[in-house]
């Protein structure tokens, strides 16, 4: 979308919902074009989890970065508030 001519490429805004809602914080957290953002059901704390394997199983693979570390080590290196931090100005 950001090659469109009617779309300004200093501005934008993401909105999701559940896995998406929190691919929305986390591209706002990471891409200073990302002005706005809409979470919906995509925000919870990770580290009270019981099932610390929820987050990288199949269907989860942008959480295999940090696969290592929970197989391993039994917790994860980042929390969502952590993220959410960097969005702030």
């Amino acid at each position: 979308m950001l090659s469109r001519l009617d779309v300004d490429q200093s501005g934008v805004g993401v909105i999701g919902h559940s896995k998406g809602g929190y691919n929305a914080i986390s591209l706002a957290a990471f891409d200073e074009r990302v002005k706005v953002t809409v979470s919906s059901c995509g925000y919870q704390p990770i580290t009270g989890e019981k099932d610390k394997k929820r987050w990288i199983r199949k269907g989860y693979e942008h959480f295999m970065p940090v696969k290592e570390c929970v197989v391993k080590h039994n917790y994860y290196p980042f929390e969502f508030h952590e993220v959410l931090a960097c969005i702030a100005p």
